[in-house]
């Protein structure tokens, strides 16, 4: 059984990070976090527990580019 490792977090009003959710994978982070800033958009990023990198991810306004951007994601980085 896998356990998570990355933790997606979203920036509040103050820039203090806020926990989000959890995902075992960059790929799942990234849909995670294009789905939800269709409707909270902001700042998000995602920290991997094991290694401590930080990766910013970019939020989506427009839930039309969403389901562009998604589509071409997929078809780009999708899991062997």
């Amino acid at each position: 059984m896998r356990f998570p490792t990355l933790d997606v977090f979203r920036e509040d009003d103050q820039e203090q990070p806020l926990w989000v959710h959890a995902r075992e994978s960059m790929y799942e982070a990234r849909q995670f976090v294009f789905k939800q800033s269709a409707e909270s958009p902001g700042k998000y990023f995602v920290l991997d527990q094991r290694t401590g990198t930080k990766a910013s991810i970019p939020s989506m306004k427009n839930s039309q580019k969403l389901e562009a951007d998604l589509s071409h994601f997929a078809q780009t980085y999708a899991p062997l």
